[in-house]
């Protein structure tokens, strides 16, 4: 729960993010270390969870858009 809440501020923060931006700011922050399997196994799983449950408030009224972003890589 405390890495949640670390992400959660950290998006709120310095939003809009990329999913790899995100990944560097909370290694950068002491959140998690700088490894593939963290940036894999952590970061892109919480984003995806917290970013769903930011659409679901969304629906609610609860919240406004979300501020992770995806951008293609061209």
């Amino acid at each position: 729960m405390r890495l949640r809440i670390g992400l959660a501020k950290l998006v709120a923060e310095h939003a809009p993010l990329t999913i790899r931006h995100l990944f560097y700011l909370a290694v950068a922050a002491w959140l998690i270390e700088k490894t593939e399997a963290e940036y894999n196994n952590v970061v892109i799983r919480l984003a995806g969870e917290m970013r769903e449950d930011w659409l679901i408030a969304r629906r609610n009224g609860e919240l406004e858009d979300p501020n992770i972003v995806t951008l293609d890589r061209r």
